[in-house]
């Protein structure tokens, strides 16, 4: 089992991660190779989205203890996050070998071989970790949620969803796993287009754990859908904070949301950065539509124009059946932004 202190332990579990993180801070200020405080100063960073110094306190404390479980479980963990897989899985098996009897090593090393695409081994990894888990309920809902992990691996959400539910019926055992929880299960709503009980659970994760910026980054999306363009703007640029999140997708979503709010300055600035940084198929082109019409004067011409046709078709008196077309144009052009802005 961990060798984790209870109080830190309960300072994870409750998410309380500034205040855990400054007091293994003031450890390492008077030990800085104290290898213990590295594992749980690095493990407050990734949860903290602080990816780049989770890692370097994991490898320090690694290269400081290198027969301890613990940093290599640690560092495997973060390595998984940043989808770095197979030097994940060579630290956490590493730590299953230093370790057997850790399961905070199997638990990760379960979902990495899932992404790998071995579920079964997985499965055999996930039952491990139960095994020497006993029955804490707090890794009792990380079980629950590793096999969830697994499932969606295999495409099947409906199991997948069900594991959800028992695994939030711990919640107040493990908070950090409920708030995990919380998202896929948002994440599964909204693929279902169940976009309100999709933005119900997103919101209870955020409120559990707000350095979640994936789950920022669905509800952004979200919001957008629903119209709700300065709760989309908040949390997408809630997002933006963990450079892993931020995508073409995520700069076109941020030009959607500012110019709905009317500033266009800054929409445009993110249309731009969505194009130089890849983006591609519809979204590209609607934000090149976006660039082009929110360019000073092009409105203006296409009303005079739009004004234009309607006299000429009123002194015209044209044929009906050019009238019908036009009109059809016309809807064609307005379903087209409809489309596109929706996005």
């Amino acid at each position: 089992m961990s060798d984790e202190p209870a109080e830190a332990k309960e300072d994870l579990s409750s998410l309380n991660l500034e205040e855990t993180a400054s007091e293994w801070e003031r450890i390492l200020e008077s030990s800085p190779n104290n290898s213990h405080a590295l594992v749980e100063l690095s493990l407050c960073y990734g949860r903290m989205r602080r990816s780049d110094e989770a890692i370097r306190l994991a490898r320090q404390a690694v290269e400081s203890a290198p027969e301890y479980a613990p940093a290599h479980t640690a560092l495997g963990v973060e390595l998984f996050l940043r989808d770095e897989n197979d030097e994940a899985e060579s630290e956490l098996r590493r730590a299953s070998e230093l370790d057997p009897e850790l399961a905070a090593a199997y638990f990760p090393l379960a979902q990495v071989l899932a992404d790998q695409g071995d579920c079964n081994e997985g499965d055999e990894m996930l039952a491990r970790a139960r095994e020497v888990a006993g029955e804490d309920p707090a890794q009792l809902a990380q079980g629950w949620y590793v096999e969830q992990y697994i499932n969606l691996a295999r495409g099947d959400f409906d199991e997948a969803e069900q594991c959800i539910h028992e695994a939030l019926e711990l919640e107040g055992a493990n908070p950090r796993i409920a708030a995990l929880a919380y998202a896929n299960l948002g994440s599964i709503q909204a693929r279902r287009r169940q976009y309100l009980p999709a933005i119900d659970n997103l919101e209870k994760a955020l409120q559990l754990n707000p350095y979640l910026c994936g789950a920022s980054w669905r509800l952004g999306q979200l919001y957008l859908i629903q119209k709700r363009y300065s709760d989309a703007l908040a949390a997408l640029q809630e997002a933006s904070r963990d450079p892993r999140v931020v995508t073409p997708r995520l700069h076109y979503a941020l030009g959607l949301a500012h110019g709905k709010l009317g500033d266009t300055e800054r929409s445009r600035k993110h249309y731009q950065e969505a194009l130089s940084s890849g983006l591609t198929g519809r979204y590209s082109l609607a934000a090149r539509r976006a660039l082009i019409w929110s360019q000073a004067g092009v409105r203006w011409i296409a009303y005079v124009l739009a004004g234009c046709l309607g006299a000429w078709l009123a002194v015209t008196r044209l044929p009906t059946p050019t009238v019908v077309f036009l009109a059809v144009l016309i809807v064609l052009f307005a379903a087209y932004r409809w489309w596109t802005g929706r996005a």
